[in-house]
């Protein structure tokens, strides 16, 4: 039995489905405590001609009055705050004008952003979060700083310095309030092009599209690859049936095991209509449309469905599959990241046996990652991920993508990742067979 094609949503059998469902409901159990649950789930995989299977479980908001009831349940057309996953739509969108010689890897930041002429590098700050030592920039950062997350900017989840900045001394604004006067009065944690540190890069990456371009990243991304894929859900700017189906955000409250951590459950933790649209992690959709753009990377930059082209395929092997950190400096190697604010993120230490690199948008497995089993993700495959435990991985060789949608805090929860390798040896168990 296979369902209508037409739904572009399964085509897989019944016992299939089935099978991606109960994986599911094992992690959204409503008998696990809060410590293990993960209020609810939406997770999808595709190959280069159509969507396969798209499943969900659990519920938009875990601490509602009316727990289980028909409108808080979990569906695959709910809503997701994409968080960390915005960034590869945003660069794409560099990488289209690059292909267009409109913009190039090797202009200077501040030949679009002024304020970066003026950026200082952090050597030591005290405990009010005040830079008690700096030193000026030895190197003029340049777009491919930006993308390859060497340009000098960090994250106060991630980074002991932007901690005080943010959270003490009040500097640099929250960002979910997607203010660009804020965060980029920002100073550098490193000299450019001498290391690497996951930050604030593709944010900047967004104000520079709307500098070339003259539209917000909204109309520009609308333009330019929602349209063209038909991501019709997919917006920085949230309408009514954004609302209707948000999955709302969760945390881990480590001293209960009966209630989720006070996170605000209002949709205005994030502007309805942003002042700024963040490259970075602003932008809002289903998964179904997120499969439906990384199918393009498995499909030589093609929409399977839509037949439009959204990049080069020589754009997506040389640049988005290939390391960029060599080039950039001896130094600048993918590293694991610590947890100055544990509310949000765990310790995070990607795949510490396998060797690994950062292209300039992805992170590359340069070796197989083993799923047990005798089931692997290909070598030179690319995934990353999104702070509420999104994750999605592209694999160029079986020409697999897939999709792990959650809100949940603190990013590496434990059982998340474990949820999420269950699934994605399920989807390679699935397009072997």
């Amino acid at each position: 039995m296979t369902f209508d094609p037409t739904e572009e949503t399964i085509n897989v059998s019944y016992e299939k489905h089935e099978a991606l469902e109960s994986l599911l409901e094992k992690y959204t159990d409503s008998k696990l405590d809060c410590q293990n649950i993960i209020p609810g789930i939406v997770a999808g995989y595709a190959n280069n001609e159509r969507i396969l299977d798209i499943a969900a479980a659990g519920v938009l908001d875990h601490g509602a009055k009316d727990r289980d009831a028909a409108e808080n349940k979990m569906q695959t057309d709910s809503t997701f705050l994409l968080w960390s996953t915005t960034k590869l739509l945003t660069l794409t969108g560099l990488f289209q004008l690059i292909e267009q010689g409109k913009i190039s890897l090797e202009d200077s930041v501040e030949d679009y952003i002024p304020a970066f002429k003026e950026k200082k590098i952090i050597i030591e700050t005290d405990d009010s979060g005040v830079v008690t030592k700096s030193e000026k920039m030895n190197l003029v950062p340049k777009i491919k700083h930006l993308t390859t997350h060497t340009c000098g900017l960090a994250y106060p989840f991630f980074n002991a310095h932007y901690q005080k900045f943010m959270d003490i001394a009040k500097i640099g604004g929250d960002l979910l309030k997607a203010d660009e006067e804020q965060f980029l009065n920002l100073p550098l944690v490193f000299q450019p092009g001498s290391q690497w540190q996951y930050g604030l890069n593709i944010d900047v990456i967004g104000l520079i599209i709307q500098k070339v371009t003259g539209l917000s990243l909204n109309d520009y991304l609308t333009k330019n690859i929602f349209e063209k894929c038909n991501m019709t859900t997919f917006s920085f700017v949230r309408n009514e049936n954004h609302l209707k189906s948000w999955v709302r955000l969760h945390t881990r409250d480590v001293s209960s095991t009966k209630s989720f951590g006070d996170i605000t459950q209002t949709p205005e933790f994030t502007p309805l209509n942003p002042k700024t649209h963040c490259g970075g992690h602003g932008c809002f959709g289903t998964v179904k449309d997120y499969l439906k753009f990384l199918q393009c990377f498995i499909n030589k930059g093609v929409q399977p469905m839509t037949g439009q082209r959204i990049l080069k395929e020589e754009t997506i092997l040389n640049d988005f599959f290939s390391d960029q950190l060599k080039a950039i400096g001896p130094d600048c190697k993918f590293t694991s990241l610590p947890n100055p604010q544990p509310l949000i993120s765990n310790p995070v230490d990607v795949y510490p046996t396998t060797k690994k690199t950062w292209s300039h948008a992805l992170l590359i497995n340069e070796e197989p990652i083993d799923l047990g089993d005798g089931i692997s993700r290909s070598k030179n495959s690319g995934m990353w991920c999104g702070l509420a435990n999104l994750y999605y991985v592209i694999d160029l060789e079986k020409k697999v993508v897939l999709y792990w949608g959650e809100e949940l805090f603190p990013f590496a929860d434990m059982n998340s990742l474990i949820g999420f390798t269950e699934f994605e040896k399920f989807v390679y168990t699935q397009v072997s067979n």
